[in-house]
């Protein structure tokens, strides 16, 4: 259904039952079509976990979060937003990387949740991310991470595994 115009009333207008249809009740429906249009229209894509993992890498490497998401139009944009739970082993320092397919499109967060006296605590690394693919090809979004030294764990404080969280990766496409 589509949106037409409403009229004016004046004083001394009799509410017709046409008046009513054309003016409020159809004009109501076609704002909830377009509204459900709209939701229908921005693909979300999103993956998680629950388990834990670990890394001694010193370079950049897969989490596991991993997600594609096919654009519908090239001027779309992609939001990224992620949650990721990380302990650290004493001393350690982990990274994380923000990648589109091989390349990287953000990087600096870092946990430094291990310390000489305890690493007994884990850091919540959190970030929303606009991106411009300029495709509308499936694209893949992912975060890596690494650690300065020591080890670094997804999803478990770094001495102990006694309190799991879930880490997430979410993709939603903004058209333009």
């Amino acid at each position: 259904m589509a949106w037409t115009t409403p009229g004016t009333a004046v004083a001394g207008d009799v509410l017709t039952a046409a008046f009513w249809n054309l003016n409020v009740r159809d004009n109501t429906q076609a704002l909830k079509d377009n509204v459900t249009s709209l939701t229908a229209a921005i693909p979300t894509r999103s993956t998680n976990t629950g388990s834990t993992t670990a890394t001694t890498s010193t370079t950049f490497t897969d989490t596991g979060l991993s997600v594609s998401i096919t654009p519908t139009a090239t001027t779309s944009l992609i939001e990224v937003t992620f949650n990721i739970w990380m302990g650290c082993s004493q001393t350690a320092i982990g990274s994380l990387n923000l990648m589109r397919g091989a390349t990287n499109i953000a990087q600096g967060a870092t946990c430094t949740c291990g310390n000489i006296v305890t690493s007994g605590r884990m850091d919540l690394m959190a970030a929303t991310f606009i991106d411009s693919p300029a495709t509308t090809s499936a694209t893949t979004y992912k975060l890596q991470w690494k650690t300065s030294a020591g080890t670094i764990y997804l999803n478990r404080r770094g001495d102990a595994n006694d309190v799991n969280p879930f880490s997430y990766l979410q993709v939603r496409e903004i058209v333009q």
